[in-house]
């Protein structure tokens, strides 16, 4: 199959992802929640008079190791969270393909058994994503090269971790190796499932971008309409484009490992979405 089949595949099971989300939309509180609880803790801690800025500098001058530790401390909070209600998402959303009845609670207790591996993932995903992060803002070219690498490598290695970890009971480092080897028949399609969607997100943001820019800049008003209206967009994006990384996630862990065909998609799709090995035939 060529890369022009791939794609035209991967835009046709995106429609059945529009679909399905459009009978699920329920399934967006995941993502809506995560995203309010990061946005509500961050506007307490900050712009709400719990940690002012000046105070955080001066702090940080005075007992350097202790801010760092506050910052982990906060980023695994905040990472945690976001883990959590991903995890809920993939499963009340893998029930639902499957034809079975969840609800939100459903979703949200069935991430609650497996809490003590989210955990234990938040803290390893947290650690190797500052060092990550730390490597490619180091301005040194030969290091953010390497992070750049390593941060893809991960991104790969690690894709279907949460429905691994939470839909087959295993622990973080076995979720790795399973996961792998099922992102390895199926990059193909997951990278062009997401090319499509994000190229599509890119140009919605840029022609609103374009349409700010058109905009009158004489009056405060309306540049802060605009700036209101750019960033409402984005986070609109995030809300959906998380509830898909869940859709796909778990519609394509159910055709490879489940080997069953989730409700409302076409099998004919799915039957193309991983490589299957070849065998050798004795001669």
């Amino acid at each position: 199959m060529n890369i022009f089949q791939v794609l035209i595949r991967s835009w046709q099971f995106l429609i059945q992802c529009v679909k399905f989300l459009n009978h699920n939309k329920d399934l967006l509180f995941f993502p809506i929640i995560s995203i309010i609880c990061t946005l509500s803790l961050a506007f307490i801690l900050f712009a709400g008079g719990i940690l002012k800025f000046d105070a955080i500098s001066h702090f940080f001058d005075n007992h350097l190791w202790a801010g760092i530790l506050g910052f982990i401390i906060l980023y695994f909070f905040f990472s945690f969270v976001i883990v959590y209600f991903n995890a809920s998402l993939i499963a009340c959303t893998t029930q639902r393909l499957q034809g079975k009845e969840a609800s939100i609670g459903d979703g949200l207790g069935l991430a609650g058994q497996h809490w003590l591996s989210l955990l234990k993932w938040t803290m390893l995903n947290t650690s190797i994503g500052l060092v990550i992060r730390n490597l490619e803002n180091s301005h040194n070219l030969i290091e953010e090269i390497i992070g750049m690498i390593l941060g893809i490598s991960w991104t790969i290695s690690t894709y279907f971790v949460i429905p691994v970890m939470v839909l087959q009971n295993v622990g973080p480092f076995k979720a790795i190796k399973t996961g792998f080897s099922i992102f390895g028949r199926g990059w193909r399609r997951v990278l062009s499932i997401f090319l499509i969607f994000h190229l599509f997100t890119a140009a919605l943001i840029g022609i609103l971008f374009g349409l700010a820019y058109l905009i009158p800049q004489d009056t405060k008003l309306i540049i802060e309409i605009a700036a209101f209206l750019v960033l409402t967009s984005i986070l609109i994006a995030a809300t959906i484009g998380n509830a898909f990384n869940g859709i796909v996630n778990s519609a394509l862990y159910l055709s490879y490992v489940e080997k069953s065909k989730p409700e409302g998609f076409d099998e004919a799709l799915l039957q193309g979405a991983f490589a299957q090995k070849r065998r050798n035939k004795a001669v």
